[in-house]
């Protein structure tokens, strides 16, 4: 009976040591945050250690936005640490399990315009800006979509709404 657990445990284990699940590829957020608008698309390449996940846009006026996944950086500490003070930067490190997106806009003759992550496009508004133009970027039919717009009878400040739910009477 020994020889049959110790037999059936080994077969366990070596079934699941084998066992490997498929992921994409993503760069550590240094990555992103040590990348500068004017690097041409090797530069960037190599600065991120990798080629782009997927090219999301080749326009006809050369236009060309790129998708990088990345991931932020946590760290792992016990629960009563989690509020107190000087522990901000204590703990072994470890990648977040949450893929993020970063997209990137070459302009027409291949140079770094604009740096967008996921979380930043839903803050500002699906704002990008190239050459000092404003644009809003819009998906229609599964294609992105860059138009510009007019800044001529905007305020200073942008005043943002959002419409309220109407109630279920």
């Amino acid at each position: 009976m020994k020889k049959r657990n110790i037999y059936l445990t080994l077969l366990m284990l070596v079934i699941f040591a084998g066992c490997k699940i498929q992921a994409p590829m993503y760069a550590p957020i240094e990555d992103v945050l040590n990348l500068n608008t004017g690097l041409n698309y090797d530069q960037v390449v190599t600065k991120m250690g990798m080629k782009p996940y997927d090219l999301l846009t080749n326009q006809r006026n050369g236009i060309k936005i790129y998708l990088y996944y990345y991931k932020n950086i946590e760290r792992k500490i016990g629960k009563k640490a989690y509020n107190k003070r000087g522990f901000e930067k204590v703990g072994p490190e470890r990648y977040n399990n949450e893929l993020q997106s970063c997209f990137l806009a070459f302009d027409s003759i291949g140079n770094l315009e604009s740096i967008t992550t996921m979380r930043g496009k839903l803050d500002a508004l699906k704002l990008i800006l190239i050459n000092n133009t404003i644009y809003v970027t819009s998906k229609d039919k599964g294609k992105y979509i860059l138009t510009p717009i007019s800044t001529e009878n905007c305020d200073k400040e942008a005043v943002v709404t959002k419409k309220k739910k109407k109630s279920k009477e």
